[in-house]
This record gives structure tokens, sequence and C-alpha cells, in this order.
């Protein structure tokens, strides 16, 4: 008996027509089929009809078991909801209006700081005045 995993695989085990043992496995950690390392093939079209084959065999007549070809179609549709709904989370992010009460506690904040600017300039100024007036003044006093 063998576990298989990868449904994408197109060997005898995921064969529509493979008739040894199989069964579908709902898991934890992920779907998987238990095998019979032995079947017989039973497509009429095939070379190998009626005769046995082992699992990890392959032939030009190959079709998708159903059940496996049902499981990797709702899978893929599955993962299709899922990215186009991260796609319309990521476009469709509503844009925050700016209410009234949020704007005009905008705009004192930008008058508090303009006020704090304008007597950080003046204070700059002022003592830039104040320094340059003692240096002049030491400067005549010393003559």
């Amino acid at each position: 008996m063998s576990y298989h995993s990868n449904f994408r695989q197109d060997k005898c085990w995921s064969c529509e027509f493979f008739s040894g043992q199989r069964e579908y496995n709902h898991g934890l950690f992920g779907d998987s089929v238990r095998t019979s390392d032995k079947g017989i093939c039973k497509c009429d079209r095939s070379q190998h009809r009626d005769k046995p084959v082992y699992e990890h065999e392959w032939c030009s007549r190959y079709q998708k078991w159903g059940v496996l070809q049902s499981t990797i179609a709702q899978k893929h549709a599955e993962q299709e909801i899922l990215e186009m709904q991260h796609r319309a989370q990521r476009t469709s992010t509503p844009v925050k209006a700016e209410t009234a009460a949020e704007r005009a506690a905008r705009i004192k904040l930008a008058q508090k700081i303009m006020k704090v600017a304008v007597i950080a300039c003046a204070a700059m100024f002022g003592l830039g005045l104040l320094i340059g007036l003692g240096a002049y003044l030491v400067s005549v006093l010393m003559m």
C-alpha cells in the first residue's frame, strides 16, 4: 500500500482505469490517496487492457481519476475565490473623509505650531540683536 498526495501526477494510481484498491483520505495536513501497489488496467483502448499494472506506471491512454479531477477543480475554484476576495479588499479600501471636527483640530494644531515658530524666530532675532549691540558697545568703549 502506498500514499499519494500529488494529485497532478499522471501515473496509473491516479488513472480512471486503474482497478487496484484506492481510498481517498481527508487528512489534517492535506488530502491523500491510499492505493495498492498493483492493479488491473480497464481501459478499452490501452495495450495494457486486463493486464496487471503497477501504480507508478503510465500509458498514453491515461485519464485522470474523476475523484481527483473534481478535487483539483474544487481547490482551483477556492483559490480563485480567495484571490478575488483579496483583490477586492485591496482595491476597495475606503478613504476616510475628514470630519469637520478633525479639520478644526488640525487647524488649531497648525496655529499653535506657527505661534511657537514665530516666538522662536523672534527670540533668535532678539538674541542676535543683543549680541551685536554688545559687541558694538565693547568696541566703542575700548577705543
